[in-house]
């Protein structure tokens, strides 16, 4: 089985955030119980510069970068991005949460991994569950 882990999730996992410790023992979980870590190849990109933004040593993520699989955005993703229907009330879904979700619903992945609050609604609101939990 395969989980998806967003840019938030990930981040949390290398940084000092109030969610970090939460991040590193949920991740610990998911490698120890083998599970593939799937992500869109736009997570390269945004934890690269979330990364430089931060001042975080560029190596810390290389670990990280091990544990995953990436994934390529193809037309499915694409439409699936542009066709989600999130209501309202869930969530604003911005472009990038879009193309995580989207990817996410692809893959048909068993868990979304997210501390991202209007990810994690929209994710909720389409039937995806999300992990950890609040």
């Amino acid at each position: 089985m395969a989980v998806y882990a967003d840019t938030s999730f990930l981040l949390s996992a290398i940084s000092t955030e109030s969610s970090s410790d939460r991040a590193r023992t949920e991740l610990d979980r998911v490698i120890a119980s083998e599970e593939q870590i799937q992500t869109s190849v736009i997570t390269k990109i945004e934890m690269a510069r979330a990364i430089a933004n931060r001042g975080i040593d560029p190596k810390v993520s290389t670990f990280i970068n091990r544990q995953l699989t990436f994934i390529d955005i193809d037309e499915t993703i694409i439409h699936g991005a542009i066709e989600l229907e999130i209501p309202q009330t869930a969530s604003f879904l911005r472009t990038l949460d879009a193309i995580h979700i989207a990817t996410a619903r692809q893959l048909a992945v068993k868990t979304v991994l997210t501390f991202d609050n209007r990810q994690r609604a929209a994710c909720q609101s389409i039937g995806l569950d999300v992990s950890p939990l609040d």
